[in-house]
């Protein structure tokens, strides 16, 4: 036998069945609007850009080669202990080519400091078995941007 359907209306919830509840509404209550209205941003261009930051960049490739030629030298000749020599050459190399708004960029990092670090990851890693290893890129990568300033003094090279 088969109950048809909305057999049940008018049953109570003592027979079995539930009953419909309407939430609960204080008589001050005003729903919430469908949209919230923020007020619209300015809609800017490339062209119509309230300021424009722009990027050169002068170094060569025989440039870039003697300095990677050299540190791989340093870093062979040395069994890696001055690895942080070639790397601070390196960066030198490229914030001394590259200008931003038209002011030479500097690396202010000094390979001694670098090597300080560079001993400490190395005893951490070896103390935690390599795990220290996964911070050593993201430590390095901080240092480095740390280092780096527009030169006040440097060369300036109109965009």
């Amino acid at each position: 036998m088969t109950i048809p359907p909305n057999s049940y209306q008018g049953q109570t919830a003592s027979q079995g069945f539930p009953q419909q509840q309407t939430p609960y509404q204080p008589a001050d209550f005003h729903p919430a609007p469908a949209q919230p209205t923020y007020p619209q941003a300015p809609q800017y261009s490339v062209t119509t850009a309230p300021f424009q930051i722009g990027f050169r960049f002068t170094g060569g490739a025989a440039s870039w080669l003697g300095v990677q030629i050299l540190g791989v030298l340093i870093t062979v000749c040395t069994l890696g202990i001055c690895y942080p020599w070639a790397i601070v050459m390196t960066y030198r190399w490229q914030a001394e080519t590259t200008y931003i708004n038209g002011y030479q960029m500097q690396f202010t990092g000094d390979a001694w400091s670098l090597f300080g670090n560079w001993v400490k990851w190395l005893l951490l890693c070896i103390v935690t078995l390599g795990i220290y290893s996964f911070w050593v890129y993201p430590r390095m990568t901080k240092w480095i941007v740390e280092h780096h300033q527009v030169n006040p003094a440097g060369i300036y090279l109109p965009m």
